[in-house]
């Protein structure tokens, strides 16, 4: 599979399923790392060994895989309900579809824009934190 022939509601398939189950796979290691506050020394030997740098990292992309998963998430609710959808109309060869123009498109295109913000403001607030460990 070429990537150049990935569609772009194609691509965010792919990252919606991606991010779920990166998320997914977090939730079970949080689980694991939270269980270690029953043993004070144990809970302070992992939140020093996860105060690094790398880890830092690794919890900025998951916030956000989860701002993504999140708006993507609404986008599909809407697609699929069916609210911004045109009206249904008579199959007329060459066939258009519906999702890849008008209104669903523009809404694929401000789901990237503002996760684009997003990301940059979590880039942004995460970038103090690593800056402020290195001192």
């Amino acid at each position: 599979m070429s990537l150049r022939k990935v569609k772009l509601e194609r691509l965010l398939y792919y990252l919606q399923r991606i991010t779920g189950l990166s998320l997914v796979i977090y939730l079970f290691a949080h689980l694991v790392e939270t269980s270690n506050r029953i043993d004070p020394l144990k809970w302070s030997e992992t939140v020093s060994f996860l105060d690094r740098t790398p880890f830092h990292l690794g919890l900025m992309l998951l916030v956000m895989a989860l701002a993504f998963h999140g708006l993507n998430g609404i986008r599909l609710i809407l697609l699929e309900n069916g609210f911004l959808l045109p009206r249904p109309t008579q199959p007329v060869y060459p066939y258009r579809k519906a999702i890849s123009s008008g209104i669903p498109r523009i809404l694929t295109i401000f789901l990237l824009l503002l996760f684009s913000l997003v990301a940059l403001l979590i880039i942004k607030e995460f970038y103090g934190v690593i800056s402020c460990q290195r001192t």
